[in-house]
């Protein structure tokens, strides 16, 4: 049977499906008040100038834009009220601060990308990026500074990089819009960005089982970081399903060159000392393997090392630490987005964001023998 006519499929035009992809932009928040600029829309969906500019006259006719031309940027029209009144913006302010208690120039490069790709995407949204570094985050009663720290209008968003769970369980009673970009404390309901930290910690015990290691040590600072509990967690619960006689070594340390050659020396000096080191924190890994070698370790005949995180300076490391690579752009687009979508008001206290790392099967590992293959 033919079908009628008024019910055959239409042909969209290129024009058509950017008007659409930008459309759906517009409804999910990925832009609140500017359109980025043509050249890079133009880059990001693959289309001419001349198609871009015909979509928008589109969205233009259907009252979505305004402004543009002659240089100026495209505008979002705030959509209208049953009452006819224009729409306010879910948030005061038009900024997004992140805070954190350590220095930018203390952040690991991983972190460093994803900061730069979250601030590019919230630029992109209209609105402003700006990061703070707060020692006084530390305090374990930070109710006080916050509730001060926090009466800005200039304000859209807040974001928590490596915070205290003090910290994160006050921004979740506040009824701020706020996220975390990283781990969250199991205590904490609030949104948040992060890789799958348990499941790099449960895998990492695996590798080394497998390899036949039955003490295992976990290598972390003396900081109560979220993402660090999650990969001890993990960990352990791989070697407890195992079963057997293997156990995980706690090796806590100050975050120090002489912290780390001091928990080192005591774990080594165990009656049954661990033949595989997880370590945390990707810019303690060559101390790490510094101690094992001034110990006489040879690695990985003697000792197994992987690392949580990659870093700029391991990808040309010798030999090739096995390490967990995040990808740190992706992970910073995905919290521009739930933090855009937070500020619009569509992302409810639970909302979650998980990236999953990849493997990288290094030289400080060792093979896995025939026998367990």
């Amino acid at each position: 049977m033919t079908p009628h006519a008024n019910k055959l499929p239409k042909r969209t035009s290129l024009v058509e499906e950017t008007a659409i992809v930008l459309k759906e932009g517009l409804a999910g928040g990925r832009w609140l008040e500017f359109l980025p600029g043509e050249h890079e829309l133009c880059a990001e969906l693959h289309i001419s100038r001349s198609t871009l500019r015909k979509a928008l006259q589109l969205l233009y006719r259907q009252g979505m834009l305004t402004g543009g031309g002659h240089g100026k940027r495209h505008q979002v029209v705030a959509k209208p009220l049953r009452n006819g009144k224009a729409a306010v913006a879910a948030w005061q302010g038009n900024e997004v601060r992140v805070l954190c208690s350590l220095p930018e120039r203390e952040l690991i490069s991983l972190t460093k990308t994803t900061l730069q790709h979250f601030h590019s995407e919230v630029e992109a949204a209209g609105l402003a990026f700006r990061f703070e570094c707060l020692p006084r985050l530390k305090s374990r009663r930070p109710g006080a500074y916050l509730k001060l720290l926090t009466d800005q209008p200039s304000v859209a968003g807040w974001v928590l990089l490596g915070t205290s769970e003090e910290v994160q369980q006050w921004f979740a009673n506040s009824g701020l819009p706020a996220m975390v970009l990283g781990a969250r404390f199991p205590s904490v309901r609030m949104p948040c960005a992060e890789y799958a930290s348990h499941a790099v910690g449960r895998h990492a015990g695996l590798e080394f089982l497998r390899r036949g290691h039955r003490r295992i040590a976990i290598i972390h600072p003396a900081v109560n970081f979220a993402g660090d509990n999650q990969c001890d967690d993990g960990l352990r619960e791989a070697v407890r399903q195992q079963g057997g006689d293997a156990e995980v070594i706690d090796g806590k340390y100050e975050p120090t060159l002489p912290g780390i050659r001091r928990v080192m020396e005591l774990l080594l000096a165990r009656q049954q000392p661990p033949t595989a080191f997880f370590v945390t924190q990707p810019n303690f890994v060559w101390p790490v393997i510094g101690c094992l070698q001034l110990a006489g370790r040879a690695i990985p005949r003697d000792a197994a090392v992987i690392s949580r995180a990659n870093d700029l300076f391991l990808a040309t490391a010798v030999p090739e630490v096995a390490r967990y690579r995040h990808d740190g752009a992706h992970l910073g687009k995905v919290a521009a987005r739930l933090m855009i979508s937070l500020i619009n008001g569509g992302t409810d206290a639970s909302s979650s964001r998980t990236v999953m790392p990849e493997f990288i099967t290094g030289e400080t590992i060792g093979p896995v023998p025939p026998k367990a293959t």
